[in-house]
């Protein structure tokens, strides 16, 4: 079961899709909500093992009611945490090897609760579970700014502006815009 801080709001609700591996979209009556996973990150889904992390937290909780909890509504996404028969489901995919526990996004978590996230990472790559089974797999967030790097484009030289670099759009642009 998950502790809820004195400020989290919870709410039951069915899981309606699993978009990528750390996201899924609940029902609750007639209001949709996207659900990032906290503390929570997985492979992009261009990126190697992307599919395999979405098909798993698919099997885990797709079409299932679940508990979410979160501290803050931004308009239909939240950052919380989910638990499906009273398990933490953001823990599960870790220790399951198909995710990574992201330090940069835990601040909902208690110390106790970083504590148990780091160490089912690390009993995942030990056991060599899931992407860990590779060894040394690309994080999520350096692969994010390899495709950010290979969008920037230098202005040919002899032009305005040499030296200057344009950034493309990546997908990141267009599904936040």
């Amino acid at each position: 079961m998950i502790a809820s801080p004195a400020s989290a709001i919870v709410l039951r609700a069915k899981v309606a899709a699993v978009p990528d591996g750390k996201s899924l979209v609940v029902v609750n009556g007639s209001r949709s909500l996207t659900v990032i996973l906290v503390a929570v990150d997985t492979p992009d889904l261009l990126q190697e093992y992307g599919d395999v992390a979405r098909e798993h937290l698919a099997s885990l909780v797709l079409g299932k009611e679940v508990q979410v909890e979160f501290t803050q509504l931004e308009s239909t996404n939240v950052v919380g945490r989910v638990a499906y028969n009273n398990a933490d489901i953001g823990l599960q995919i870790i220790r399951d090897g198909v995710a990574w526990y992201d330090k940069s996004n835990d601040q909902d978590l208690s110390g106790a609760e970083r504590t148990v996230y780091a160490a089912a990472e690390q009993a995942a790559r030990t056991e060599r579970r899931g992407l860990w089974h590779d060894g040394s797999p690309m994080p999520p967030w350096v692969w994010r700014r390899a495709q950010v790097a290979q969008t920037i484009v230098p202005t040919p030289r002899g032009t305005k502006g040499a030296g200057a670099a344009v950034r493309s759009l990546t997908m990141d642009d267009l599904l936040f815009a």
